[in-house]
């Protein structure tokens, strides 16, 4: 896959991937050559780029208040949770609360008002990924940044049986994931983010392919951060088993989903912490992804 990001000033740089040789892999690939003539619908979704104002937090509240605004304008009957700096990701959860709803109620999602939940949607997961990444800088000095871009028809697939088992709780600097392509949250996002608030209908497991996609640009986990977080999330999980049993969810079921499934990586060697530091100062002033296809 060859990737093709722009500034400002656009100047374009382009990144080139290679797919895995795996199942899963090949129906993003698919889905990819199939979404490509209709266009992207999301190129600027840039998190943890320390230059840009996606990853400023004041900048991306303000935004939030605007576009909560323009909502009410555009449904008075809603009432939206007031933000809490101090308790931001319980505000952001009962935010999302929101959204989700907005998509599984008949006729509230519209022509004229889609672009505004979509914005919507997108500055929560900014907060998140700000807030996630202030955590990780006390471990690591390389922010968790990533890019994702969705397209107008990303051609979905039901997961596979035998796909389940590429579902992975690490990550690898440089590595492409297939994106969360439903309405609601997966199991891996309800625990990273502590939400109880969420409605039974919201919880949503992956069960689609398509070709949304998720670039991860931060640093790399390993066996030990992986065994650790797989006994966290099962203690989370076991703390809210009746529920969770009640819904048909059983720990140690693939379906769970938990993590992402890798689809491709890049081909460019990026090794040492140094490589690492020059590749993402090459990268940061770069803010819209204008192409892609695969080679």
């Amino acid at each position: 896959m060859q990737l093709t990001l722009s500034d400002k000033l656009n100047n374009t740089i382009d990144l080139n991937f290679q797919i895995r040789n795996t199942l899963s892999a090949q129906i993003w690939a698919k889905s990819l050559n199939l979404a490509e003539p209709e266009g992207l619908r999301e190129t600027k979704r840039f998190y943890n780029f320390p230059e840009q104002d996606c990853s400023k937090l004041d900048h991306l509240l303000n935004l939030l208040t605007k576009i909560i605004k323009d909502l009410n304008l555009i449904h008075p009957e809603l009432i939206f949770p007031s933000i809490d700096r101090d308790q931001l990701q319980e505000s952001v959860n009962n935010l999302h609360f929101n959204f989700a709803h907005s998509h599984h109620v008949t006729n509230m999602i519209t022509v004229v008002n889609s672009a505004s939940w979509g914005e919507f949607n997108i500055v929560l997961h900014n907060i998140e990924a700000v807030l996630s990444n202030e955590l990780s800088l006390n471990r690591t000095e390389l922010n968790n940044s990533r890019i994702v871009f969705t397209w107008n028809n990303s051609h979905k697939s039901i997961i596979p049986e035998e796909c389940y088992r590429d579902f992975s709780l690490s990550y690898e600097f440089g590595t492409v994931y297939a994106n969360y392509s439903q309405v609601g949250r997966h199991f891996y996002e309800m625990f990273r983010s502590q939400d109880d608030q969420l409605a039974d209908e919201h919880i949503q497991p992956f069960r689609y392919i398509s070709a949304d996609t998720n670039i991860w640009f931060g640093p790399t986990s390993g066996h030990a951060f992986e065994k650790s977080n797989i006994d966290q999330i099962k203690s989370w999980f076991e703390n809210r088993q009746s529920r969770f049993n009640r819904l048909g969810y059983f720990w140690g079921d693939p379906k769970l989903a938990l993590g992402q499934i890798p689809v491709a990586r890049l081909e460019e060697p990026v090794v040492s912490i140094i490589d690492v530091q020059n590749f993402m100062n090459n990268l940061a002033n770069y803010s819209k992804v204008i192409n892609v296809k695969v080679t």
